[in-house]
């Protein structure tokens, strides 16, 4: 997969302790669960690039169409985020653009990874993340205009 400069390889040790910790004085389950409902709050104020188009549920194409790549285009307000998706047995490759006025800074989220994996973007809204495991994936954008800074996240999709 693709990443930024900011890859978490967790310490074997810190690791083992941790371990060692949680044994001995165990989270209680409210506390946790009250940790994973504030952990959701954290993107309250970003915007929704929904799912606007979907190859795989094209039904004019569905007899048509056969293995290539995956279509997924999301829209926001002034944003529209146009992502191709190439199947490679258990990992996906992915490359599109960013189409929005100002810079842009992209997150891929995916619950098989402890943080999101940092992609690159080019001058003209390109990016690609190749090795990306087959489930749920969801992009966050950062956006720099001259409106200010925003942030929009898409719908989560399965790829």
């Amino acid at each position: 997969m693709t990443t930024g400069p900011d890859d978490h390889h967790p310490d074997p040790l810190l690791e083992a302790l941790a371990a060692a910790l949680r044994e001995r004085d165990p989270v209680p389950p409210e506390v946790v669960a009250a940790a994973h409902e504030t952990f959701t709050w954290r993107t309250i104020d970003d915007e929704l690039a929904a799912l606007a188009y979907d190859s795989a549920l094209d039904e004019t194409l569905a007899g048509v169409r056969g293995a290539g790549p995956r279509a997924l285009s999301f829209e926001a307000p002034d944003v529209v985020i146009e992502v191709e998706v190439v199947e490679g047995g258990a990992a996906r490759a992915m490359r599109g653009q960013v189409v929005a006025s100002g810079a842009a800074r992209l997150e891929l989220h995916h619950p098989a990874s402890p943080s999101p994996l940092t992609l690159e973007v080019d001058h003209l809204g390109r990016f690609r993340a190749d090795g990306v495991p087959a489930g749920p994936v969801r992009l966050r954008c950062r956006l720099a205009g001259a409106a200010g800074s925003r942030v929009v996240t898409t719908d989560w999709v399965v790829v």
